[in-house]
Formats: structure tokens, C-alpha cells, sequence
């Protein structure tokens, strides 16, 4: 189970839906599934929340919103169909999307959204991991190309190390980042920035 809080309200979601708390009352939501033919949406690596009534997910293969105060869910179609591994927030309107092929930014205001490459002269591709940290800096780990971060503030991408097989990345109370990986075990960068 993973958790989003929020003012006063805790959306917790699991294999088969959502319920959300807010510390009086758990209201059960009907599995994504539900909601839709075929069912596509029982799986949901990840999400983030924006605003009070959206929060962002994805799936393997769908992108999407659910709309709280409709109690909808709707699939946001993006060029170039792919594989969704990771989603982070970027800002109040912004939400990084990371997949098999590219990083993608993806506004929530206006539904436009772009390839990061064409911010960057660095191609990402083959992401499985994004981890935002305590100062807004957003690490992304991937299969074969390394760890890299990412500074909304100078909208600027950083390799940051040759890892590969990146599976989670973490922050603790000191500052350092610790990484994940599969079959070579932890890693830790003292020095992040």
C-alpha cells in the first residue's frame, strides 16, 4: 500500500482501488477497473496529487486523471504510446512522467506537455525510478543509462553517476542519496549536489 496525504485527507491506494481518510470517515472507491472496459487500470505504480480534487496515475500503459469531485477517471493520451514506469511532481502545475523511452513533462493546467530532451542535450530513456528530494531536486534512475538529476529550478538535467539497474532511490536525514539496485545492491552518494 502507498499513501498520498494531503490536507487533512489521506488517499491510500492497493490492488483493488482507492479508499480515501480524513480521519473520521474511510470512504471506499470502486477499483479503477470498474470504471472501465478492458480492465486496464487494476495496476498503479505510481500517482500524485494536484490540487484538492485530481490526482494524476499511471499504469503500465495509460496515463490518467480521477477527478474526486466527479468521482471519474479519465486516460490523457500522449505522442508516441510507451511504457509508464515512474510519475513525479514537479511543481504546483507540472508532473514529470518517466517511461521506457523518455522523460516527459506534462502540464496540468493547460494539458500541454514535451519530450525533457528538448530541454536538455541529454536523452533519458528506459526510466525506473524517480524520487524527488527534500530540496526540490528530482533524481531519476534507469536501466542502462545511470542516475541522473533533474533541477526544476534551471530546468536542467545532470547525469549524476553510472549505476545501472536502478530499482528505488532515497533520501535520509543527513542529506545523502541512497540507491537501489537490482543485483548490485546499495549505493550511497554522500555529496549529492
Amino acid at each position: 500500500h502507498k499513501a498520498i496525504r494531503r490536507q487533512r485527507q489521506m488517499c491510500i491506494r492497493d490492488s483493488y482501488g482507492m479508499v480515501s481518510y480524513d480521519g473520521n470517515t474511510i470512504v471506499p472507491h470502486l477499483p479503477l477497473s470498474a470504471h472501465t472496459s478492458p480492465k486496464i487500470y487494476n495496476d498503479i505504480p505510481a500517482m500524485v496529487p494536484i490540487g484538492d480534487d485530481r490526482i494524476y496515475f499511471i499504469t503500465s500503459l495509460v496515463f490518467g486523471v480521477y477527478d474526486k469531485s466527479r468521482d471519474s477517471f479519465t486516460p490523457i493520451v500522449l505522442d508516441d504510446s510507451e511504457t509508464y514506469t515512474a510519475l513525479c511532481r514537479i511543481n504546483q502545475d507540472e508532473i514529470l512522467i518517466g517511461s521506457n523511452k523518455k522523460l516527459t513533462v506534462y502540464n496540468t493546467s493547460t494539458g500541454e506537455y514535451h519530450d525533457m530532451s528538448s530541454e536538455n542535450d541529454t536523452t533519458v530513456s528506459g526510466i525506473s525510478s524517480i524520487y524527488q528530494d527534500r530540496i526540490g531536486q528530482i533524481w531519476v534512475g534507469t536501466n542502462r543509462e545511470g542516475l541522473f538529476r533533474y533541477s526544476p529550478h534551471e530546468r536542467k538535467l545532470y547525469h549524476a553517476g553510472t549505476l545501472n539497474n536502478i530499482e528505488c532511490i532515497y533520501q535520509a536525514s543527513n542529506d545523502k542519496i541512497y540507491v537501489g539496485t537490482r543485483n548490485s545492491g546499495l549505493y550511497l552518494i554522500n555529496n549529492p549536489y
